[in-house]
This record gives C-alpha cells, sequence and structure tokens, in this order.
C-alpha cells in the first residue's frame, strides 16, 4: 500500500506544472527529459582564503621522496556489453548544427577487424522545435557517399535512427563522415529567424556500431590509438595508472607518454586523469614503468622483454575486468631504457604515413584546421570540403577555419583578400549583404542587393590582416539573402527559388606574412612556441601542489600544447621551486600554492587575486561541469557551473530552487532550469577587452587565469590557476579546440562562467625574439609591422624626415646655382 502511494504522489508531482523552459527558439539547445548523471570529478572544493597549506601536507607527489599512492574507490564490474558505440571525435564544428544550413565533418579511424565488422552508423539528434519538417532535413555522408536522408518529421523531440553502411565503403585506416541539415523555419521568414534554428547530435548515441568483441581486435600499434572509443563529448579520456608508488621522474616520461598518446590518437581534445582504469571502455589507460612494476600488475599481460625498451598494447590479464579502456603501456629495465622507448616511438610517429580512404585521408588533415605556411598562397573553399551551392534560404553561413604559425605578426601592413564566385537573382533585397567575419569580429560587408542578377566574380572584399592570431583563426562568411518573396512565407526549396549561388572556386589570398616572436604572448606559448632550434629545449614544469587534480590539469594543458603544436612539446617535471637559471617556466597550481614573488612576475596581483576568489566556492556547491542536451557536448561548450548571483542579476531563481519538483532526487528539473537558462548560441563568446575598458581581469567571475611575463634573462613564466584544485582541472578541461584555447592571448586572460574569454594585451615592453632565418623580405615586413602597432613612433618619424628633406631642399635652393655680379645687377 505504501508503494502505491509512492507511486502515486509521484504521478501527481510530475504533472504539475512547471516553468515554461522545455523549449527555447533562442537556439540555446534542446532539452531532454532524460539526463544522465554527469560523472565524478572529485571532491568538492573548499572556499579559498589565501592561505598556504601547511608543510607536508598530502599530495599526489613529493619531490624528497616517492609519490604517494592513489587508492580510488572500488570499481563496480561494468554489465557485459554486446555491442559498443565507435563514437565521433571531437572537431572544430562541434555537435550542433545551427541555421538553415549546416555541416560537421569528422574523420573516423578504423582497424581492419572493426572497418570489416561494421554493418551499421546510430544517429541521435535533437531538432529545434522552431524548424518545419516538411521543409526540414538530415543527410549523412560517408566517405563522400550518401547513406542516409531523413526528414526532420520529429522535432522537439530525441530522435535515433539506424542507418546501413554498405559492404566496403569502410576502409582501415581514416573514414570521413559528413553530416549536413537543412532547416526552414514554421512561420517566420525573416533573417534573424533563422537564428532559431539548430539540429544537435548526440554524441553519446551517435556512432558506428561495433560488436562488442571487435572492438579490440586489430589494436597492434601505436597507430591504432587513433582507433580508440572518444568519450560522449568527443575527447579523448587518458587515464595514467598509479599503482604503489610514482617517483616524480617517472612521472615526466608519463606526461610526456601522454603527449605522445594524445598524438597518436589524432585527437583534438586530450582529456588526462590518475588513478585506475574506469568502468568504461572509452579513451586508454596508460601505464609508464618498468618491467618490474608491470609484472606486479596481476590483470595486465606480459610485456615482451625489448632491448632498449618498448611501448605498445598490453594484452588483458587473467584478472582483468571486461569492458574496461585497452591498455598500453611503455617499459623498460630502467629509467634510461623508458628513455630509448619513447625516443624510438617519437621518431616513428614522426615518420608514419597516414592510411585511409581519400575522403578520410583529407578530412584528417583538415581536422584541426588547414595549415599555412605564411608565405602567401591561396585557400579555396573546395579545400575545405564545400562543394557549389544553390542556396534557397536567407542566410548561409559558410567556415573557413585555418592553421596560422605561432610566430606571426599580426598587423595592418597588409590585407587578406576574398574572392567570391557565384552569383545572386534579382529579387534580393536592398538590405541583402555579404558579411565576413575573422576570429568574431566584423572584418567587412559588402552590399549584394541590386534590381537585376548579377555576378559575384571580379569582387574583392578586403580583409584586415591585424585580425588574424597565432594558431586557429575562423573566418564565417555570412551571406544575408532577404527577398521580396519572402513576404509570401514560403519554404522556397524549388530550383527557381535560387537566391544565391556559391561555387567552391570562392578562394582566400593570404599574403606573405611577418614571422617574428613577441614575449609575454599567451598565444605562442599555447600554440607552438617559437618553433626555434632554442625554443626545442625542455621547458620546466612547476607544480608546487601535486595532488590528482592539479597534476591532471597539468597533463592535460602539455598534452593539448603538443596537439596544438603537432609535436611532442617537452618538459622537465619539477615539484620543488626552481633554480634562478631555468628555462622557462610553466607553473599550474591552484591560486592558494603559488609563489607570491613569481605572481607579480607574471603580472598577476596577488592580493587582487585573493580578494576575488576569496569565496567563489564552497562545499555544499560542488564544482562540476553541468549537463548538456546531448550528454556533455564538451566540444561545443564546456559547460561551466553558473552560480546563483548570476542568475539572481537575471531574475531568475537559482538552479534547484522555484520548484516542488527540484526537490525530488530522482529528477533532473534542476539541470533543465539551468540548460534553460544558458546564454545564446552554443559556443562560447570571445571578447578582447582593452586595459582602458578592464584594468583587471582577476574577478569572481573568472574560473581560470592564465598570465604570462619576463624574468631576467629573457625567459618567460606562465602562469595557469584557479581558486582550487576542482576549479583548475575544469577549467583547463575547458579550453577545447571549440572552447577557449583559440582565444587565449596576451598577457593575461580569463575564462569565466560564462564560458567567454577575456584577454588583456600587455602594458609593459613587448620583446622582440628573431624565430627566422634573416631574411630582407621578412625584416621589411616585421619593421612595417611594427610601424602599425606604433604609429605614433611612425607619425615622428615621417615628421622628422619631412624636416629634414625641408631643410635640405632649402639648403640645396640657396646654394645652388651661380650668383648674379653686382654691377649686372645696378644695370
Amino acid at each position: 500500500m505504501v508503494f502505491i502511494q509512492r507511486i502515486a504522489l509521484g504521478c501527481a508531482l510530475a504533472l504539475m506544472p512547471a516553468p515554461a523552459l522545455a523549449q527555447s527558439f533562442t537556439g540555446a539547445g534542446p532539452l531532454r527529459a532524460l539526463v544522465l548523471p554527469v560523472e565524478p570529478r572529485g571532491p568538492a572544493a573548499g572556499p579559498f582564503t589565501g592561505a598556504l597549506p601547511p608543510q607536508g601536507a598530502p599530495g599526489l607527489a613529493d619531490e624528497a621522496g616517492p609519490m604517494a599512492a592513489i587508492r580510488p574507490a572500488p570499481r563496480p564490474e561494468p554489465a557485459t556489453l554486446t555491442e559498443i558505440v565507435r563514437r565521433l571525435p571531437a572537431n572544430l564544428g562541434g555537435f550542433r548544427l545551427a541555421g538553415e544550413w549546416a555541416r560537421s565533418e569528422w574523420a573516423v579511424h578504423l582497424t581492419a577487424a572493426q572497418a570489416q565488422a561494421v554493418t551499421r552508423f546510430r544517429l541521435g539528434h535533437f531538432t529545434a522545435i522552431s524548424a518545419l519538417p516538411e521543409a526540414s532535413h538530415l543527410t549523412v555522408l560517408v566517405n563522400d557517399t550518401v547513406v542516409h536522408q531523413q526528414p526532420l518529421h520529429k522535432v522537439g523531440a530525441l530522435v535515433a535512427s539506424e542507418i546501413t553502411i554498405p559492404v566496403g565503403l569502410l576502409q582501415p585506416g581514416y573514414n570521413a563522415v559528413r553530416i549536413m541539415a537543412q532547416h526552414r523555419h514554421r512561420v517566420d521568414c525573416s533573417p534573424a529567424a533563422t537564428h532559431e534554428l539548430w539540429t544537435s547530435l548526440d554524441g553519446a548515441q551517435s556512432g558506428f556500431v561495433l560488436p562488442a568483441e571487435a572492438a579490440r581486435k586489430g589494436l597492434l600499434g601505436f597507430a591504432d590509438l587513433a582507433s580508440l572509443v572518444p568519450a560522449a563529448d568527443g575527447s579523448l579520456p587518458i587515464r595514467i595508472r598509479l599503482d604503489g608508488k610514482l617517483p616524480a621522474a617517472m612521472m615526466s616520461r608519463a606526461l610526456r607518454a601522454a603527449q605522445l598518446v594524445a598524438l597518436s590518437g589524432g585527437t583534438l581534445q586530450p582529456v588526462v586523469s590518475f588513478g585506475e582504469a574506469e568502468a568504461d571502455a572509452a579513451g586508454v589507460t596508460l601505464v609508464v614503468g618498468t618491467r618490474d612494476d608491470l609484472a606486479a600488475m596481476a590483470d595486465l599481460g606480459p610485456m615482451p622483454a625489448v632491448p632498449g625498451g618498448s611501448h605498445g598494447f598490453v594484452a588483458p590479464g587473467p584478472r582483468q575486468i571486461a569492458g574496461l579502456a585497452p591498455v598500453y603501456a611503455v617499459s623498460g629495465r630502467d629509467l634510461a631504457e623508458i628513455d630509448q622507448a619513447l625516443d624510438r616511438w617519437s621518431a616513428q610517429l614522426a615518420a608514419r604515413s597516414l592510411q585511409g580512404t581519400a575522403a578520410g585521408l583529407l578530412a584528417a588533415r583538415r581536422l584541426a584546421g588547414l595549415a599555412v605556411s605564411g608565405e602567401g598562397e591561396r585557400i579555396s573553399l573546395a579545400m575545405t570540403g564545400f562543394a557549389d551551392m544553390a542556396f534557397t534560404g536567407r542566410v548561409l553561413k559558410v567556415g573557413l577555419d585555418l592553421v596560422i604559425p605561432a610566430d606571426i605578426l599580426p598587423a595592418d601592413y597588409d590585407r587578406l583578400i576574398l574572392n567570391l564566385a557565384g552569383s545572386h537573382s534579382a529579387d534580393l533585397m536592398a538590405g541583402a549583404s555579404i558579411l565576413v567575419e575573422v576570429n568574431g569580429q566584423l572584418a567587412a560587408t559588402q552590399q549584394l542587393g541590386k534590381s537585376t542578377a548579377s555576378s559575384l566574380d571580379r569582387n574583392e572584399i578586403f580583409l584586415p590582416l591585424r585580425l588574424l592570431r597565432p594558431g586557429h583563426n575562423r573566418i564565417v562568411i555570412t551571406a544575408e539573402t532577404a527577398a521580396r518573396s519572402d513576404a509570401r512565407c514560403a519554404p522556397g526549396l524549388a530550383p527557381e527559388d535560387r537566391r544565391l549561388e556559391l561555387l567552391a572556386a570562392s578562394e582566400l589570398v593570404l599574403p606573405r606574412i611577418a614571422r617574428v616572436g613577441r614575449m609575454p604572448e599567451l598565444a605562442m606559448a599555447l600554440n607552438g612556441g617559437l618553433g626555434t632550434e632554442a625554443d626545442s629545449r625542455e621547458r620546466v614544469l612547476h607544480v608546487p601542489a601535486p595532488d590528482r587534480q592539479a597534476m591532471a590539469a597539468a597533463a592535460t594543458l602539455t598534452a593539448r600544447m603538443a596537439v596544438v603544436a603537432g609535436r611532442p612539446v617537452p618538459h622537465v617535471l619539477m615539484l620543488t621551486p626552481p633554480t634562478a637559471d631555468a628555462s622557462d617556466l610553466l607553473i599550474v597550481a591552484p591560486a592558494p600554492q603559488l609563489d607570491p614573488d613569481m605572481m607579480r612576475q607574471a603580472g598577476l596581483d596577488p592580493e587582487t587575486v585573493r580578494q576575488a576568489w576569496q569565496a567563489q566556492t564552497s562545499p555544499d556547491q560542488p564544482l562540476a561541469r553541468r549537463q548538456r542536451h546531448t550528454d556533455d557536448e564538451l566540444s561545443a561548450g564546456c559547460l561551466l557551473p553558473q552560480r546563483a548571483v548570476e542568475n539572481a542579476d537575471r531574475g531568475l531563481p537559482a538552479p534547484g530552487q522555484g520548484h516542488p519538483m527540484a526537490a525530488l532526487p530522482g529528477l533532473s528539473l534542476a539541470r533543465l532550469w539551468q540548460m534553460a537558462s544558458l546564454p545564446e548560441g552554443a559556443l562560447p563568446r570571445f571578447v578582447s577587452p582593452t586595459a582602458e575598458a578592464m584594468p583587471s581581469l582577476v574577478t569572481p567571475d573568472a574560473v581560470l587565469l592564465l598570465a604570462q611575463g619576463l624574468m631576467p634573462g629573457g625567459r618567460t613564466v606562465t602562469i595557469v590557476t584557479g581558486a582550487s584544485p576542482a576549479a583548475l582541472a575544469l577549467g583547463v578541461q575547458c579550453l577545447g579546440p571549440g572552447g577557449g584555447w583559440p582565444a587565449v592571448g596576451g598577457q593575461l586572460a580569463a575564462l569565466r562562467h560564462d564560458e567567454t574569454i577575456a584577454v588583456q594585451r600587455s602594458g609593459a615592453a613587448i620583446r622582440y625574439v628573431s624565430t627566422q632565418p634573416p631574411a630582407l623580405g621578412n625584416l621589411r615586413l616585421v619593421t612595417a609591422g611594427w610601424f602599425s602597432l606604433n604609429p605614433i613612433v611612425y607619425m615622428a618619424l615621417s615628421l622628422l624626415l619631412g624636416l629634414i628633406v625641408a631643410v635640405a631642399t632649402l639648403w640645396l635652393v640657396k646654394n645652388t646655382g651661380r650668383p648674379q655680379e653686382p654691377g649686372r645687377r645696378q644695370e
């Protein structure tokens, strides 16, 4: 009877009216009735009081002795799985297809056994309720072959589709998966309403379906690390296993091995953690140790006794729990042999050639963006996978991702030129135009509206070169094609409704770019350094409080630096303060553990940091990422926890308050409320305030701070810090390829709770470092760039040169020619 009463009470509460936030027309993202629990991110962080911990406090490492063992909670044995979804990896486009036309592409690596076993592709998606079902559809292409085209008849709900893959279409190596979406609005035909159109893919359910026994088949060498199953957000979990004691010297080699795993796996988003393997088949467990250390692990098979050390996948031992991630081990008789194994792995990685289909290899090469040499080149839309399009909608967005060398000098000494190829119809209204954004900033506009049809050829659009930045750059071409026929508000899908024809021959012309290093500059440090021989020396990684979360943040940060640079970035781990003659220094630690003198050298005021973060977190508010509608889509936005004060500022109740259902532990209204109150848009919005607009970025709203300064001798010190170990680890995880990593620059950068990146440029003198062989052409560009960045000096020198020319001309006029004779002057 009591059981029946509880059921009746639960049904009554479920039928109570809730706030009307179940569906948003603002593009904030779809909502799901079922929300899986967020995976544990560690213990709740205590408040930041500014006090240092006592000497000898327990941590993960100790410089004077071996690293202390971490004893994770016993892992439960997972249920037996019959099939595994080989999920889609993280990419730059993310899992959200927004607008009237959108696409996203993935490069999926399969072993020979996996490619042979795959017969289905599973697609989970959620479409905004504002989409018109009759005129909206999804198209799935595998290796440039259309395998599925689905009308979006069911909107406002999660839909799962099973797609049959033709035999022989998949090949061992890289295969391309491209998903395109077309949307039309139900009732509003204005260009502004197109922002309400989106389809979000469920990262946990979307991917190739593999039999469970085939998921591990064919994992032979380091090249097959790219075939590992990603997490639900597309990231690659790398769990460094700790059994017993791990010395600091071995930890340095484990960090280097994690970089090689990330590079071999071809991931854009490695996430490194420490501890035993979890009950999850995603990612890889990394073991680094001597052969004796590995022999003591009963759940691992034997490692081959190869002279000079070895690295490779380890066969499961007799006591290994089924369903865990594969194990990759690096071992040797001693530290010297482990170093030899890592050196051999690095050489093999540099010499490897990618395998796969033609479409898959192209997708893999442009996964992080098209690499630009800086010597002047032309990038066509066809190189990004774009095909000729006859667009019949109202707003078309086409993105172009470029990877610029880390040592560029962005300034107005030259310009980019965008040459569009195509034409537009005569039905366009006067407000129709082309808008071009470079890294989120409007760079140029061009009107399209004419009374007659016109060609876009020979129409050059000039873009300022100063908007580029080191590393990843995104250029977005937006065509707003409002037409007179919009008064009828018809879907406009017929060929005669074509408004704009954009050809793949459209190209972006890049000039030769000045190459010189600048310090301090965070963007250069995070995107590969200077690229010189001197810059390849080992940097010092200092972790003064090496607990599990701080070490995870340091390992994830260095692994992502290697991924962006495209090569291992060597670091020497030091747990004690480095000496004065140390090389460039990278410090990763919670704010209470930082040396105040080092903070001042990096441009951080210790007292300001203490006051800003004194009460940012509390034990009753665990710091963990919020759940998104598609099981934690980190690559489309990390979803940092919102504080109650931020919701109060918007007139909203704090999450978990204001409704009776929020108190029920089995329901997730609190998370739904949080998702409904997200800022508009899925991707983080990046802002770059000047020093005058924002004197200090160190505010309670900051989750993560990155600062860089110059030390004596021209060395740099870079600090990455958070209010607590949990905030530090979470903030570093959120600096992903689709998050804040590309936007970090200047001397100081802050990741805020709303996922924006604020940047403050250096107010001190910038030191320039030569990164290229001496060349007159590069020197001319560097000089011109320096003058464009210092216009007052340029104007002063111009006036001085003009004055010198005037004085010289006057002197020449007075002292040139034959003087007249006095007598002849009297005549």
